[in-house]
């Protein structure tokens, strides 16, 4: 009987250990960050998913998720989210907006991570000459399936036209946002938050004002 179930605890330990899966990419700083803020926003650990295909991609106010159940039809969503500015952190507010995305649209979101490689997309800090930039935007882009996990971090990328892989980052970056008017509805979120508040926009803050107009202020 000893015998027996050693066997299974051995052959369940084997199974445990072969569906782990194995991560690649910065895991750090900007991991930990951004698991913090998916939490605020309601987000799952993408590393968690058994889904054959997701991809997600983060900027300082936005996330936009594409996934496969099947291997062949594409669903997607997007959160567009802000944080208000207050004097004691602890008291800072998360507000977020989620939306779907039409399976066209996934569809081409995902024509765009093919057209611009991104998944073979090596990590920054491997990339020469890619330094941190100075105007602040970061982009975080995720990625698994049943056997890996990656996440990248991306700094930047317009401050650097002559790396080929920037240029790649920035024009994956302006499609996504163009296709889904990300800047517009981002704009048109925020002002619809409560007034007389200053939340973040990108990388700057921007107050809203009683008369519906609004200040951005770095």
């Amino acid at each position: 009987m000893r015998k027996i179930l050693l066997s299974i605890l051995i052959i369940l330990s084997l199974n445990s250990f072969g569906q782990q899966k194995v991560w690649s990419g910065d895991t750090t700083y900007w991991y930990n960050y951004q698991m913090y803020e998916n939490k605020k926003i309601g987000l799952e650990e993408l590393s968690k998913s058994s889904f054959p295909l997701v991809m997600r991609i983060t900027s300082l106010n936005t996330v936009t998720n594409i996934w496969t159940e099947d291997g062949k039809k594409f669903n997607g969503s997007q959160i567009i989210f802000t944080s208000s500015s207050e004097d004691n952190p602890a008291k800072c507010k998360y507000f977020y907006k989620k939306e779907i995305i039409g399976e066209d649209t996934a569809q081409l979101i995902k024509q765009f991570l093919e057209n611009y490689k991104i998944v073979e997309m090596p990590p920054q800090d491997s990339i020469k000459g890619w330094g941190n930039g100075f105007d602040g935007t970061i982009y975080l882009i995720e990625y698994s399936t049943p056997k890996s996990y990656s996440f990248k971090s991306y700094c930047s990328p317009t401050a650097f036209p002559e790396i080929p892989e920037a240029v790649s980052i920035s024009n994956f970056i302006k499609n996504i946002e163009g296709l889904l008017m990300q800047n517009q509805k981002l704009e048109k979120f925020i002002m619809s938050l409560p007034k007389d508040k200053s939340y973040r926009f990108g990388n700057a803050w921007t107050k809203t004002m009683s008369n519906s107009k609004s200040k951005i202020k770095k």
